[in-house]
């Protein structure tokens, strides 16, 4: 188990892959919503943005998941005879869970306070989305340091 865990991790396409296909069927909630739209010009554009955004946002809460997961099992590799199992477990998801509270709140919050043509949930977007590459970057470089 730990030479799979240690020597195989997951390749950037492949979690892109995996996020976009549970992402791409909930657009077609979004689309009636941009049609249906009473902005024109850039304010329309902003508008949009904001709502691909909010569409696309679960997608990389995903991918900055994924790559959590893959620390806390590698991670956990120190403790598996030490600690039970369902110690483990519970650890992991307990782990998970904050850290998807961490990544999503930032711009659902942002989302919600500020107006429908703020650009001020970019913000935390671009920072999950720098996040991702770091992360994604230091598992493919095989880096235990990051």
């Amino acid at each position: 188990l730990s030479m799979v865990v240690l020597s195989e991790t997951l390749r950037f396409s492949d979690g892109v892959k995996v996020a976009w296909s549970c992402t791409i069927p909930w657009i077609s909630d979004f689309i009636p919503w941009w049609a249906d739209s009473d902005f024109t010009g850039f304010s329309w554009f902003r508008w949009f943005l904001r709502g691909f955004m909010l569409w696309s946002y679960n997608g990389i809460v995903m991918l900055a998941l994924m790559s959590v997961c893959e620390i806390l099992w590698k991670l956990s590799l120190v403790f598996v005879d030490r600690v039970p199992r369902c110690v483990l477990v519970i650890a992991h998801v307990a782990a998970l869970l904050v850290s998807a509270l961490l990544i999503w709140l930032p711009f659902r919050w942002w989302y919600v306070t500020t107006d429908d043509l703020s650009l001020l949930p970019l913000v935390p977007y671009s920072a999950t989305g720098l996040l991702i590459l770091g992360l994604f970057r230091c598992q493919s470089a095989g880096k235990s340091s990051c």
